[in-house]
């Protein structure tokens, strides 16, 4: 493959099967699905279509696979495989089906995590998109506070509202995760013991290129901290 080649997904956003929303919840863990509208479906479509764009703009050789102890920025395009073990709870996601109908979102907000749109185009073939729940729930809370522009007046909004971001964290097919946010994948994939892995691993080989440190007693520190996970991660990238 060119690596200056853009690629293709495999899917059709032109013939469109079906559209659903679906979310997440916390406590316990449980997914759902959501009527919806037209409007609603189509400004998912929109959403879904550009994550692809967003994604399809760097070339597929050029998109590095993700790496559960690195330090990635806000927004950096990486990919994964559904083959990985530790891409399991991804996997689990791409293949939801026959969910249970949820009568009333705002009985759940507090336990709404994420929401998906799953889409199905003309030749059956799926594609997730996922996104973290903050902006989506985070004006559910202002019911009597908001305002909205009806017969040339402003007026407060007496329903509750949910807002829809302008596109999904990451992007999931048959065979792989993209994410254009790390982040996120790190947190839907629940992947933080394979990140301690990967870190302890490298903090080995720091050890035997610097073979006069003692590293115990930092062994002991990324077990229970995050941060110093991705810390070993960029000392580890350092080429002096």
């Amino acid at each position: 493959m060119d690596r200056k080649m853009t690629f293709k997904i495999d899917f059709d956003f032109s013939s469109i099967k079906q559209i659903e929303l679906l979310i997440g919840l916390s406590d316990p863990p449980s997914y759902y699905q959501v009527m919806v509208n037209k409007d609603v479906q189509e400004t998912l479509l929109r959403m879904l279509q550009d994550t692809a764009s967003k994604i399809q703009a760097t070339p597929y050789l050029d998109i590095p696979d993700f790496e559960f102890a690195e330090k990635y920025g806000a927004e950096e395009t990486v990919k994964g495989s559904l083959a990985q073990e530790e891409f399991y709870k991804i996997k689990q996601i791409f293949e939801l089906k026959g969910l249970e109908q949820l009568s009333n979102i705002f009985d759940a907000i507090d336990r709404l995590t994420h929401y998906m749109c799953k889409a199905t185009d003309a030749k059956n073939h799926t594609i997730f998109g996922l996104r973290r729940g903050q902006q989506f729930k985070g004006l559910a809370s202002s019911q009597g506070r908001l305002m909205g522009l009806f017969d040339d007046s402003l007026k407060i909004l007496d329903e509750p509202v949910l807002r829809l971001d302008k596109d999904f964290d990451l992007l999931i097919t048959l065979t792989e995760v993209f994410a254009i946010r790390p982040n996120a994948l790190m947190y839907i994939a629940e992947a933080d013991d394979a990140a301690l892995t990967a870190a302890k691993e490298r903090l080995k080989n720091i050890g035997k290129s610097i073979d006069f440190l003692e590293l115990a007693g930092i062994q002991k520190y990324i077990e229970k901290h995050k941060t110093g996970a991705h810390l070993i991660a960029s000392i580890y990238k350092r080429d002096d």
